[in-house]
């Protein structure tokens, strides 16, 4: 399975407000880049909220 599949393109909470679309967008993009150092099976919520 692709490791985006786990993460849901939209969501009513999420796309209520541009802060939180900002912060998606953050997310979203430290996930990417520590998919792509690490390998998606080794990355944890705590690895991206460190990033």
């Amino acid at each position: 399975m692709p490791p985006r599949a786990a993460i849901p393109q939209s969501s009513p909470r999420i796309d209520a407000a541009p802060r939180d679309q900002s912060l998606r967008a953050q997310t979203l993009d430290a996930a990417r880049r520590l998919i792509g150092r690490h390998g998606h099976r080794d990355v944890s919520m705590r690895d991206i909220a460190a990033e």
